[in-house]
């Protein structure tokens, strides 16, 4: 039997955001695509450590992990899952975040402080938003159900909050993958509600803002992340692109 492949790559995901990328198919075939910040921008081990565990906690399983060195760049690959699930098939990070009160955005965390997976803030969301809306429902209504109160409420803004504020990091990622794959830039601007300037001007800044990030640790003699001289070049490129056939 073949096993799912996982890909973590660390890298750019917004301006001046470097971060983690895991992509991979799930069994069922569901594809992965989740993009992260650093976890701990000044200790790389501590930082691969907490982005393995935040990739185990997207897939839903711990798994075995092996770090590649392809052309000078570091990734990791995870094939077969590892046996460390709770009886209800869940991960222990999964399991403490289905418990966790939330009342602040900042609240939505993993245990080692990284970013919490989109997918199971919205799951949060969606059993707080319920119970809110069984609030509606007549007094008489002939069916037990669970009313919302004023934590629900809390909850289910504290999570709106940190959901837009994580969708808009990936957003000029999400931009360049678009064009790259050969989106025109009045599909793009039309899918962001703004003009084709503007998102061409999201991706010029993107741009830019990885390609500081790659000089400033170039610069402290750390081995850089962000965008070289090539990848930039290339990136605004895409955005110079004036005949609406971006990626061409």
């Amino acid at each position: 039997m073949s096993f799912p492949r996982y890909k973590l790559v660390p890298g750019p995901i917004d301006v001046d955001v470097p971060g983690w990328e895991l992509t991979g198919d799930r069994p069922s075939g569901e594809r992965i695509v989740e993009c992260h910040e650093v976890f701990q921008p000044h200790d790389g081990t501590a930082d691969v450590e907490a982005a393995l565990q935040w990739a185990n906690g997207v897939i839903g399983t711990k798994q075995v992990w092996t770090h590649v060195t392809d052309r000078g760049f570091d990734h990791w690959e995870a094939g077969a899952p590892a046996d460390d699930t709770s009886e209800s098939g869940t991960t222990p990070e999964h399991d403490r975040w289905t418990a966790l009160t939330v009342r602040l955005p900042d609240d939505v965390r993993s245990a080692v402080g990284g970013p919490v997976p989109l997918m199971w803030q919205m799951e949060k969301f969606t059993e707080h938003n319920d119970r809110l809306m069984n609030r509606r429902l007549p007094a008489d209504f002939p069916y037990e159900v669970d009313r919302g109160d004023v934590g629900d409420s809390l909850a289910a803004l504290a999570l709106g909050a940190s959901m837009s504020r994580d969708i808009e990091r990936e957003r000029a990622h999400r931009v360049r993958e678009a064009v790259e794959m050969g989106a025109t830039w009045d599909q793009v601007a039309a899918a962001l509600d703004i003009t084709a300037d503007e998102a061409r001007d999201l991706l010029r800044r993107y741009a830019d803002g990885q390609r500081k990030l790659w000089l400033g640790y170039e610069a402290e003699g750390t081995k850089p992340i962000g965008m070289d001289a090539d990848e930039h070049a290339a990136v605004l490129a895409l955005a110079a692109d004036e005949d609406d056939r971006a990626g061409a």
